[in-house]
């Protein structure tokens, strides 16, 4: 297994758009019928999602934690409270025993800590540790190279990404609720 950079060095090389900016317009060239267009969209949009993740898996191993963890940690983090096991099963549409598995390790890296809740003796509160918060804040930082390439877009083309982005992400969620329902 060959050494991972650290995700200094990585998120620097990710800074320079050059690359970026000449397959932005290599991809904006009108040389591509109408159906051509929608593929390298889907394709666009699969390829974002796979750079996040490298980009997670990245601050992950950094860590010593899982893709996963990392997730759990900047939900609770961002939550601004402790969780149910139920909550996180939810949030991460995951089985409580494979998150109980995640946490059981977190917890034995002190990144959380557990408490009975009051009235329910049979819940626990999931909450950060000190050494978990401050993970988490430096974690969160794993999609930076992506807001620095939206940050200097025109507020009116930020608002017309966000709109389509967000039309996108309400259908899919819609399809994936009406599959659930079905079977």
């Amino acid at each position: 297994m060959k050494p991972a950079l650290p995700i200094s060095l990585v998120l620097l090389t990710l800074y320079d758009t050059t690359a970026i900016d000449k397959s932005l317009t290599i991809m904006s060239q009108p040389v591509f019928a109408e159906s051509d267009a929608t593929a390298r969209i889907v394709t666009g949009l699969e390829r974002i999602g796979h750079l996040m993740e490298q980009l997670l898996k990245m601050q992950a191993m950094e860590h010593g934690l899982s893709p996963l963890q990392v997730n759990i940690l900047i939900h609770i983090h961002f939550r601004e409270k402790a969780c149910t096991l139920n909550q996180l099963a939810v949030a991460f549409d995951l089985s409580k025993a494979t998150l109980s598995v995640a946490l059981r390790s977190m917890e034995q890296k002190k990144l959380i800590h557990r408490k009975t809740m009051p009235g329910d003796k049979r819940s626990r509160l999931i909450g950060l540790t000190e050494w978990g918060r401050r993970l988490a804040h430096v974690a969160g930082f794993y999609p930076e190279p992506l807001r620095r390439i939206v940050a200097p877009m025109a507020l009116t083309d930020k608002q017309r990404l966000l709109h389509y982005i967000e039309g996108i992400v309400h259908r899919l969620e819609a399809a994936e609720d009406m599959s659930d329902t079905a079977g």
